[in-house]
């Protein structure tokens, strides 16, 4: 009998430990990264061109995985911080949107060989105008003055 009750407990216990091990993922899903690569084919710039909001969060995702997430100083708004992605050929999407400055954009583009964006949030309240995150593409390394 004693050798029955140990068995018992010994059960117990290893069903107890096994409850109390990582979840599987889905109560507690983890952001998917994409991670730079310095030798990469897609090339993106992020700026925040606003003197008004002078630090402003910004976080980006190309096909629902994190390819960016932090915050941008306006400094004297000719900086612009370079991010490089290996993406594979073919169509993407990229979302990018900002809490402190109120904007979301959204975007699908495509890589063929290689390919360089850049994404500038913009506002100026002075002028009247609106809170907003503009994306474009081009086939040719960008040149900032």
């Amino acid at each position: 009998m004693k050798k029955s009750a140990l068995l018992f407990f010994s059960l117990i216990l290893a069903f107890a430990i096994a409850g109390c091990g990582e979840t599987d993922g889905s109560l507690y899903p983890t952001q998917q990264v994409l991670p730079q690569d310095g030798s990469g084919n897609f090339v993106l710039y992020v700026s925040n061109q606003s003197f008004d909001i002078p630090t402003v969060d910004i976080q980006v995702t190309i096909d629902g995985k994190t390819a960016v997430s932090a915050t941008f100083e306006v400094k004297n708004q000719h900086n612009w911080i370079k991010h490089t992605f290996l993406l594979a050929p073919g169509k993407h999407v990229l979302k990018a949107s900002s809490v402190t400055g109120e904007a979301t954009v959204e975007s699908e583009f495509e890589v063929n060989e290689r390919l360089w964006g850049v994404l500038n949030y913009w506002y100026y309240a002075r002028l009247g105008g609106n809170k907003f995150l503009e994306f474009r593409t081009q086939d040719t390394p960008m040149l900032f003055i």
